[in-house]
């Protein structure tokens, strides 16, 4: 029995034994205390005027109990008041049948009470009846059996509400509750048993229903129902053993990490458990979680929340984990609406986890994976993952995939990948070379860090012709290669820190700037600038039937910015580079698509002229301009012409001038009149 219950029915039975030697006692103390308690302004009234009963009342001032009184709300009561008015009581016997128990700070009414005491045979109990605590209503038994240092205590607690919460929790654990719940009621029983020996027994449920959580957006919970059962047995002074489940029985949970319905997946937690007195401590060990019809996970933890950190070891362990029911039952749902909440999973994982104190080890497999979008946007198969992190020093990984394909189109070839883990991220340790058409990317740097990922490389050449096959569009001729600089992915956004150089129709096209958004989203945005350098006119015209031009070009289009791939707004110009020296020809098929282009009225009308029997003019320098906004292109070539502006500046014999008149054009109409001379058809006349 604890010491400061001792000392109460000590006073009980020192007043009762006294009452026969005067009309009526009250005993006084100022204050008695020991070790983790104290008692302050006791005093035990006998009123001997109202024969048989006899009533007597205890009055405490304050009762403390242990030692951290700002942290335990029972720590402190003050004002408890024992009123027993209907009973019997001799020199070796007190019984209230019917006595009342106030507590001040606990319940605004006072609490039904039976108190019995027996000084012969040393036993006693304390009955508290349907006592009303916050919403819900507490009962308590107390036993004290024959056996000297015996205790029996039963609580059992009904409809307490999580929302507002009883007035037994600390101060900040109620806040911190009331933030993460909304609404909820918890009905519990305890018992505990204790011999003589010190031998101890504690046995407890705990039944969660309706419960609705709600936490700054990120954890939500609705109409759940939980059950907590536990044993624990051992002596006093030594740890207490036994096990322990929780049971979700349903409702549904919704975590930035996984979705549980426990109306068709049940979640089951069952444990050994033991539990330290000094410092105060919780191992779970062995515990098996089984979550639906997924592999079990079994785990052992060791948690101290007093030290820091407060999780001091920590084993996780799953074989044969199928990702397609874990995908589709518990990560699909939390990423609906995404690229990730629409795919096809597969595979097995194995993983192992051992954590002690701030040292870490794993290890994971991922063994016949699949990852597909339906699609077709991108296809992973034949895919494997190894991750190992010893506890001192760095880890590695590997990545491996057999086959994969962008836009059902482009295929990708095999990879394989080596990688150094640390805690800061990971670290590409050897040159990936990446097949592509017929040539490959090779990526010779990549750091992953804090959810943003780095790489840089470069383009092995790849044939133009490989390139349109693959996408089933107009052949070209000539190749593509060219630099990757450090290209920076975070947050659903692509950014290029420094220039991509990329080697096409014996040119160079130098991209800077750029920057992709949500690249695999419904609606990816970029933005970026291009500059064009010596682009070989002869390769570039034949390669899309618009007519034979000799020469070079150079350009950009600056400001470029495209919603769904397609162009929104750019400021474009094209134009013959000023040092060239070399031949410049102009078919009359390009004089008509060029004159097309410009609305200058020109297009065809070689044909009934005297120019007709040439097939090649000269020209001294060519360009045109657009500049994009609201759908509208505003037009304009290389210089100024009266009433429009010069597409083509003749030179020598024989010699034609190319003006153009539309200085505000239609943007789709402009790509129907490309999309036409791309195709070789005969030009628009207009």
């Amino acid at each position: 029995m604890s010491p400061p219950l001792r000392l109460l029915l000590l006073l009980l039975l020192l007043g009762s034994a006294a009452v026969g030697a005067s009309e009526a006692l009250s005993l006084k103390i100022a204050e008695v205390q020991g070790e983790g308690w104290q008692l302050r302004g006791v005093t035990l009234t006998f009123d001997l005027s109202q024969p048989p009963q006899r009533p007597l009342t205890l009055q405490i001032e304050q009762l403390q109990w242990g030692d951290d009184p700002q942290h335990n709300p029972l720590a402190t009561l003050a004002g408890v008041q024992l009123q027993c008015g209907d009973g019997t009581w001799r020199s070796d016997r007190l019984h209230c049948r019917d006595a009342r128990l106030t507590l001040p700070q606990r319940s605004a009414a006072p609490l039904h009470a039976e108190l019995l005491w027996d000084g012969l045979q040393q036993r006693g109990h304390l009955q508290l009846s349907g006592a009303p605590l916050g919403n819900g209503a507490l009962e308590l038994t107390l036993h004290l059996p024959a056996a000297a240092g015996g205790v029996e205590l039963t609580l059992h607690g009904r409809n307490f509400s999580l929302n507002p919460l009883p007035p037994l929790l600390p101060a900040d654990l109620a806040v911190a509750i009331t933030q993460w719940v909304e609404q909820g009621s918890v009905a519990f029983r305890l018992a505990l048993q204790q011999g003589s020996d010190g031998q101890q027994q504690l046995e407890g449920e705990l039944e969660v229903q309706t419960l609705h959580l709600n936490h700054q957006d990120t954890l939500f919970g609705e109409a759940l129902s939980l059950q907590l059962d536990g044993h624990l047995s051992g002596s006093a002074q030594a740890p207490l053993h036994g096990q322990a489940s929780l049971t979700l029985n349903s409702g549904a949970l919704l975590t930035p990490y996984g979705y549980l319905d426990g109306s068709e997946t049940s979640l089951r937690l069952q444990s050994a458990l033991r539990l330290d007195r000094a410092p105060f401590a919780i191992t779970l060990d062995p515990a098996q979680l089984q979550l639906g019809n997924l592999a079990p996970l079994t785990l052992s933890a060791h948690y101290r929340p007093e030290e820091e950190p407060a999780l001091r070891s920590l084993t996780l362990n799953i074989t044969g984990l199928e990702l397609a029911a874990l995908y589709q039952n518990h990560l699909q749902p939390i990423y609906a609406g995404g690229l990730a909440g629409n795919l096809e999973v597969s595979g097995t994982l194995d993983l192992t986890l051992s954590q002690q104190g701030e040292e870490r080890h794993y290890q994971l497999q991922l063994q016949q994976g699949e990852l597909r979008e339906p699609s077709g946007l991108f296809a992973l198969t034949g895919l494997t993952l190894a991750l190992t992190q010893p506890p001192h020093g760095p880890g590695n990984a590997r990545l491996e995939w057999q086959q994969a394909h962008l836009l059902e189109r482009i295929a990708l070839g095999a990879l394989e990948a080596h990688f150094q883990l640390s805690p800061a991220g990971l670290t590409l340790t050897q040159e990936i070379t990446l097949p592509l058409f017929d040539g490959a990317l090779v990526i010779n740097h990549l750091i992953h860090q804090q959810a943003a990922i780095r790489f840089g490389g470069f383009l092995q050449p790849i044939t133009l012709a490989a390139i349109t096959r693959a996408l089933d569009w107009p052949p070209l001729n000539g190749t593509l290669s060219g630099m990757i600089p450090l290209v920076h992915y975070r947050d659903g956004t692509i950014t290029i820190e420094g220039v991509i150089l990329a080697q096409l129709f014996d040119g160079d096209l130098l991209i800077e700037q750029l920057r992709i958004h949500d690249l695999f989203g419904p609606l990816p945005t970029l933005h970026g600038d291009i500059r064009i350098h010596n682009l070989n006119l002869e390769t570039l015209t034949s390669a899309f039937a618009f007519g034979r031009i000799t020469g070079r070009l150079d350009g950009h289009i600056q400001q470029l910015y495209l919603e769904g791939w397609e162009p929104i707004s750019f400021d474009a110009a094209l134009h013959t580079p000023p040092d060239y020296r070399g031949s410049r020809r102009i078919s009359q098929r390009a004089v008509d698509n060029i004159a097309n282009l410009g609305g200058s009225g020109i297009s065809g009308a070689l044909s009934r002229t005297i120019l007709r029997v040439f097939d090649e003019f000269n020209y001294t320098r060519l360009g045109i301009r657009c500049r994009l906004q609201n759908g509208i292109c505003e037009m304009g070539g290389i210089a100024p012409a009266e009433g429009g502006y010069y597409l083509v500046q003749g030179g020598g014999i024989p010699r034609i001038d190319i003006v153009g008149y539309n200085h505000r054009t239609d943007w789709n109409t402009l790509l129907e009149r490309l999309q036409q001379i791309g195709s070789g058809g005969p030009p628009v006349i207009e």
